[in-house]
């Protein structure tokens, strides 16, 4: 695909004003997406994944995400909420998750259905995929349920998208089963519907946007979680609680944290891996050729799994114990209801509608043969700068500020190090020069008001 034809939805954006040019976010981007150039960030669409560490990090709030505020519900005739799993660890235990539910119709919406519902739907869809047709998928598979991991693995590990298990998120199976079957009780037309996913990260919210192996999303509107929390939190004493309304199983919600989704899939020999780079290193290792007796891998890009999302409200380690606690009491009390609604669905609704690729990325030149000569230029240049991968260039390491100069992005005296050789180097030419003239002329110099 041609690069220039690529336009790229980012959540994730900078306030350039509140930015101090610190360079903290390039020191933790994954994908080293970030520059500092004369005092302000940059950030690199292309490389970009919108996962959210930037702005987890930023001391000054410079990085935000970008979702959809409650006027777009306006936009719709019918109006579903599907809160991701991860929000049942939001709410205290007097907060009941039939109450926490019945808030998003306080909130505005006609209906609501968890997320962890359509999880539980395509936990039983993955395990029979993975012991048919699926098995023949290079192992380890690698989870297509967080979109940050899959991006990441677009930009940095293009080698490894046949690994990536080619099946829809919980919330996008979630999204079509309610869009679906309110068209069927409503008789609208499903562009009347409207199905707002209540989002714990902004990788969430440009998957919508701009989705990954299919051609669109049947969410149309993320919603920020912390939003959500804060209002039903605020009125929840005016909340009326409605029956029946809690749907999802306990295997279902336990998706919101670590280790939920291999827990739920009925296959051996699986890795749960959070945080992004803990799951650099496993992907590292999967890239090198290891871990191919995992069948299959649960990575997720925040420390804790969705709900160390920086779109949540509540401490990700909290919010796991009480995860725990609710999915431990509903247990097994709504599996006769997911079983009976996992057979009355089309299981082409699981799958992507093509495959996963790697994201174009700005070659080094189109010439292959200019392209070595500027590989071999930034090789040399690596060799020497100094290696502290220290920052002050506004690069995140020595090797892309290699790549940066050879790009003619960053000049050499972008690094501090050389500006200082520099320096030194002409300060002692002086020096060296002062000594070569005769003392009177010197003296005279030294005298000299205007030296």
């Amino acid at each position: 695909m041609d690069k220039q034809t690529v336009e790229y939805f980012h959540s994730v954006r900078l306030i350039e004003e509140e930015c101090k040019g610190c360079t903290h976010c390039i020191r933790t981007c994954p994908t080293e997406a970030i520059r500092v150039r004369h005092g302000k960030a940059r950030i690199i669409e292309e490389r970009c994944i919108d996962c959210g560490e930037c702005i987890r990090t930023c001391p000054n709030s410079a990085k935000i995400t970008v979702t959809d505020s409650l006027e777009i519900l306006k936009e719709f005739k019918h109006k579903i909420a599907i809160p991701a799993p991860s929000l049942t660890g939001q709410f205290s235990s007097k907060h009941t998750a039939t109450g926490m539910l019945s808030g998003f119709l306080h909130m505005g919406f006609d209906d609501v259905l968890e997320v962890g519902f359509g999880a539980g739907l395509l936990s039983r869809a993955i395990t029979e995929y993975l012991r048919g047709a699926g098995s023949k998928i290079p192992r380890p598979v690698i989870s297509s349920a967080c979109p940050a991991v899959v991006r990441l693995i677009q930009v940095r590990y293009s080698g490894l998208v046949e690994n990536i298990l080619p099946m829809q998120s919980p919330m996008e199976v979630t999204a079509r089963y309610v869009k679906e079957r309110a068209a069927e009780a409503t008789g609208l037309d499903e562009k009347e519907i409207g199905v707002f996913f209540i989002s714990p990260c902004p990788a969430k919210v440009t998957v919508v946007k701009q989705p990954i192996g299919a051609e669109r999303s049947y969410v149309d509107g993320v919603i920020a979680a912390k939003d959500a929390v804060n209002y039903i939190r605020k009125n929840f004493d005016d909340i009326e609680g409605r029956n029946g309304i809690q749907k999802a199983g306990g295997s279902g919600i336990s998706w919101g944290r670590r280790g939920g989704e291999v827990a739920s899939i009925g296959i051996p020999r699986k890795l749960s891996v959070d945080g992004i780079h803990h799951v650099r290193k496993i992907l590292d290792k999967v890239e090198e050729g290891g871990l191919k007796k995992i069948n299959l891998i649960e990575a997720q890009a925040c420390v804790g799994g969705c709900v160390g999302g920086v779109l949540m409200a509540e401490d990700p380690f909290l919010a796991k114990v009480k995860i725990d606690i609710v999915s431990e009491e509903i247990g097994a009390k709504n599996d006769a209801q997911l079983d009976e609604a996992y057979g009355g669905v089309k299981k082409e609704m699981f799958f992507l509608d093509g495959k996963v690729g790697p994201r174009p990325i700005t070659p080094l030149d189109t010439n292959v043969d200019e392209a070595m000569k500027k590989l071999k230029a930034i090789e040399w240049l690596c060799g020497v700068l100094p290696g502290s991968d220290c920052g002050s260039c506004g690069c995140p390491t020595c090797r892309a500020f290699a790549e940066d100069v050879v790009m003619g992005l960053s000049t050499p005296l972008d690094c501090q190090f050389k500006m200082r050789e520099q320096v030194g180097g002409l300060v002692a030419e002086i020096h060296e020069l002062l000594k070569k003239l005769p003392h009177t002329e010197w003296k005279r110099g030294a005298e000299n008001e205007d030296i």
